[in-house]
Formats: C-alpha cells, structure tokens, sequence
C-alpha cells in the first residue's frame, strides 16, 4: 500500500474515532441519568446485544 494512502486512511480513521467520541460525550453531558446511569445503559446493552447474538444463533 502506498504511503499517502496509508496516511490517509490513518487520518480518517482517528477523525472518526474523535467524532464517536465527542458525539458520545455530547450525549452524556446531556442525559439525565448521570455518569453511573450511563455506565449502567451501556453495560446493559452489551450484555443484551451478546444475549441476542446466541440466542439468535441456536435457533
């Protein structure tokens, strides 16, 4: 791969990771639920979506 598009890549690569970042603190400054109550949120729906994954690959 050349370099200039390796470097490319690279830089939209941390762009992108910046922007989850920023939006996902945005939206945690702004939940009424608190960091604990984010914390919970997420931790819930990691666990729900990994239930749903083997759930949905017995059937």
């Amino acid at each position: 791969m050349p370099l200039p598009r390796l470097l490319l890549l690279l830089l939209i690569v941390i762009c992108a990771a910046g922007f989850t970042v920023w939006v996902g603190a945005g939206l945690a400054n702004n939940s009424p639920l608190g960091p604990i109550g984010v914390g919970v949120v997420l931790i819930v729906l990691v666990a729900g979506t990994l239930a749903w994954r083997i759930i949905s690959n017995r059937r």
